[in-house]
């Protein structure tokens, strides 16, 4: 099926199941009249035969949701080309493992040493290979990759990789989930907000009877300064 057949049948599958969702809870209550069912049922008969003719409303719907995926599509094409490599590197040769390491690492020259880590990554997967002396991991997840890692403590052997596997996994495949850690992050804001302790309480003190001095003093190199320091 092509975009615009799956974001066609998208448009019109949402629209019936929509209804019968909600006339099939109705139907399900106890105190329903018969008659008020009976009517539900046949309205609801009346309505996806009235679909029939609005079908040029459906598909310009769907042509407009075919672009949306389209563009979302060739977003995840994209950072697949820059991160796929972390989970199908034994299905490729070491140098275009190495080509897009590097590639990887210019992306990234905050996170990642574009210089150790292609041979860090070939290194990675020799290991890879010795955990699996079965062969039983053909395409080992990214997540597993990087638990390989922890499991035996070799985060400084293996420092560069270990921070592409993080950046990796907090990549939001959908939007749900970034929205649901955001809410989540709210509250966690919120709850370190109402727990102000002294030593943050004596800090902002201390920065307000001197806040001559901290006038004089340039933030923006100190953030400048911590931006450029490479995580950890």
């Amino acid at each position: 099926m092509t975009s615009l057949d799956i974001a066609f049948m998208t448009v019109l599958w949402n629209r019936i199941l929509e209804r019968f969702d909600k006339t099939s809870v109705k139907l399900q209550e106890k105190s329903l009249d018969l008659s008020v069912a009976v009517k539900l049922l046949k309205s609801l008969r009346e309505y996806i035969g009235s679909i029939r003719n609005n079908f040029n409303d459906i598909e310009k719907v769907a042509l407009s949701l075919s672009k949306v995926i389209s563009k979302k599509l060739e977003q995840y094409n994209d950072l697949d080309r820059k991160f796929g490599f972390l989970t199908y590197f034994k299905s490729i040769t070491e140098k275009e493992i190495v080509d897009m390491a590097k590639n990887l690492g210019k992306i990234y020259p905050d996170d990642l040493d574009c210089d150790i880590f292609p041979e860090e990554m070939i290194h990675f997967t020799k290991l890879v290979d010795e955990q699996d002396e079965e062969g039983k991991i053909k395409m080992p997840s990214a997540l597993k990759c990087l638990q390989i890692i922890h499991d035996n403590k070799l985060n400084s052997v293996f420092r560069n990789v270990e921070v592409a596997y993080r950046l990796y996994l907090c990549l939001p495949v959908a939007n749900c989930s970034a929205e649901r850690a955001f809410s989540k992050l709210k509250r966690v804001k919120d709850e370190l907000r109402s727990t102000m302790k002294n030593p943050r309480l004596n800090a902002l003190s201390l920065m307000t009877i001197e806040r001559s001095l901290l006038k004089e003093i340039n933030t923006d190199e100190i953030i400048v300064k911590f931006q450029k320091k490479k995580r950890k």
